[in-house]
């Protein structure tokens, strides 16, 4: 995937999600937690490297 995008000029991160009931991933995270916190952090993580090699973007 990466290779049909050699620049990534913006990341924006627009998530939300609510259970009304709890729920809870294979790893044993809260859902609500996994989606709204974790999965945009980990995103911007792998994609760090890219948005970097893209500056100005990156700064």
């Amino acid at each position: 995937m990466l290779a049909a995008y050699p620049r990534l000029d913006v990341l924006i991160n627009n998530v939300g999600g609510y259970w009304a009931h709890r729920h809870v991933t294979a790893d044993g995270l809260e859902h609500t937690f996994a989606l709204n916190h974790l999965a945009p952090f980990l995103l911007t993580n792998l994609l760090l490297d890219r948005l970097i090699a893209s500056a100005p973007a990156g700064s």
